[in-house]
């Protein structure tokens, strides 16, 4: 059985593609089924260069420099359970702000560990007043 009859038809993959001239770099391509021809098929390159139809081997390396500087986006966004809003900086934004809520709801909640309450809330930029022992107090 052939590696493309063992993939998934829904998803993508990326894989390494020659450019036309056989002396030029190893890119990367996104691999994907082709409902209508019945085929899986390769595009251009990441970098947006024309290649040759088809991938190489698995495991071939890959010289673009340029391919490569994209391959973590498009690792990330073909890997299944991608979620765009993942990527979109409005809604990071308010993630962050209702994990932070979360979380100073549970440092107030939590005084047993105040140390590392207060160590939490200063990575998230909350306020620390009160978390943190002043050199010199008793414990």
């Amino acid at each position: 059985m052939s590696e493309s009859t063992e993939l998934d038809q829904i998803r993508r993959y990326l894989r390494p593609v020659a450019e036309y001239d056989a002396e030029s770099d190893v890119h990367l391509s996104v691999y994907r089924w082709i409902p209508v021809l019945q085929a899986w098929l390769t595009g251009e390159s990441l970098c947006g260069k024309s290649m040759e139809q088809g991938p190489l081997p698995e495991g071939t390396a890959v010289s673009c420099e340029r391919c490569e500087e994209w391959r973590p986006k498009y690792e990330r966004m073909l890997a299944p359970g991608y979620d765009p809003a993942d990527d979109d900086p409005k809604a990071l934004r308010a993630k962050l702000a209702r994990i932070r809520a979360e979380v100073a709801l549970m440092c107030d909640c939590c005084g047993d560990n105040r140390e590392s309450m207060g160590r939490i809330r200063r990575e998230l930029g909350l306020d620390t007043e009160g978390y943190f022992r002043e050199d010199g107090e008793d414990e």
